[in-house]
């Protein structure tokens, strides 16, 4: 469901199958940073299906913040989605601005495949 990349990708699995990039996912412009955050997870989970995994299988979290209404409702909102005795490595910058005009938070994700069964 993605489109072509012609400078970057939003998402990338390795040739081997051991990881999974996922960058370039925004809220609606102008919204709420808890309505940015919620579509930004939802964004999330259905590409991390679409490439065999899931927020179980997350390994490492880049979080780009450039208001507080953004950065205290990813605080708040992420317990949601990942698993509290697991949840992956991450970090949270805030920035001047994120790529996407009108929106407060990006982020960028490493993930691994869900094990074959």
């Amino acid at each position: 469901g993605m489109t072509t990349p012609t400078i970057s990708a939003r998402v990338t699995r390795t040739p081997a199958g051991s990881s999974i990039f996922v960058s370039g996912l925004y809220g609606a412009p102008g919204s709420s940073g808890g309505d940015q955050v919620e579509r930004i997870f939802a964004q999330l989970r259905a590409v991390l299906a679409t490439a065999g995994s899931d927020f179980e299988h997350l390994a490492k979290a880049t979080y780009y913040v450039s208001d507080n209404d953004a950065s205290t409702k990813l605080n708040e909102l992420r317990p949601r989605y990942y698993n509290p005795k697991r949840p992956p490595a991450a970090s949270k910058a805030q920035v001047t601005g994120v790529a996407q005009p009108g929106t407060t938070i990006t982020l960028d994700m490493i993930a691994v495949p869900k094990p074959q069964r």
